[in-house]
């Protein structure tokens, strides 16, 4: 059952100083920002990119995982914004159908 709560919302909240909100947001950037730099190891990519609904949170983002991914991995791959943000599932699922029709 849907609850409403929404990514934009927790970190609205966090950013107007709400507790429990900032704990949640704290503590997913840095485990985002941990399985970053574990993707960096374990791939070597030369770019992370993060697309999606929660790209819309811009630096709030990326700041907090870039800083936890180079406390395990320095000067590595850059972590970016996708240029395609939320719809950056969308043009990867076209993609995939768009070639799975070609190879027909």
């Amino acid at each position: 059952r849907a609850t409403g709560l929404t990514t934009e919302a927790v970190f609205a909240a966090a950013a107007s100083g709400a507790p429990a909100a900032a704990l949640v947001v704290g503590d997913a950037l840095r485990a985002l920002g941990r399985t970053v730099a574990w993707l960096i190891g374990a791939l070597d990519p030369a770019i992370v990119v993060i697309g999606g609904g929660v790209s819309r949170q811009g630096e709030l983002l990326l700041a907090p995982i870039r800083a936890e991914a180079q406390r395990y991995v320095r000067d590595r791959a850059p972590v970016v914004l996708s240029k395609l943000g939320v719809d950056a599932q969308l043009h990867g699922a076209l993609r995939l159908a768009l070639d799975a029709v070609s190879r027909q």
